[in-house]
């Protein structure tokens, strides 16, 4: 769900920067679930929007959650290593 989605995403995101994630009908749903885990990495949403896939004919919600504030500072601090470790 968009819970775990969030865990994943968010804490490599950059302060100020986005996640986008594409959902299902269920979104509302999904989204109280993933209340919690948005806060706690310090995200909050800022739109969402349905779409209809071409040819498909399915509705979809694509959900914008941007990444306000630092939150935990030990994770942020190994995304960074990482980054620099990958780039050397």
């Amino acid at each position: 769900g968009l819970n775990v989605l969030v865990e994943l995403m968010l804490p490599a995101v950059k302060v100020g920067g986005i996640c986008i994630c594409m959902k299902g009908n269920n979104v509302e749903t999904e989204i109280e679930q993933a209340k919690k885990a948005i806060k706690e990495l310090g995200g909050e949403i800022t739109n969402i929007d349905k779409i209809v896939l071409p040819e498909l004919n399915l509705e979809r919600n694509i959900v914008v959650i941007k990444k306000a504030q630092l939150k935990n500072f030990l994770i942020e601090l190994i995304i960074v290593l990482l980054d620099v470790l990958w780039n050397i």
